[in-house]
């Protein structure tokens, strides 16, 4: 008589990896969110530029 059976170990393998594959995903998840943060921190920028721009050239046809 087997001590373990096939199904007992799957059962294990993937309750010790479950874990791990979660930390993993979360851990992308916030790099991802990142990525996307520092992104649109460069697109707020030239947006805020490109109104700078705009507003001077208003401001000189006055």
């Amino acid at each position: 008589m087997e001590l373990f059976s096939l199904g007992g170990i799957i059962i294990s393998l993937l309750s010790m990896l479950l874990p791990l594959v979660i930390v993993a995903f979360f851990i992308r998840w916030a790099w991802v969110i990142k990525i996307n943060s520092d992104k649109q921190v460069e697109q707020n920028k030239e947006i805020i530029d490109l109104l700078k721009n705009l507003n001077e050239k208003l401001e000189k046809e006055k």
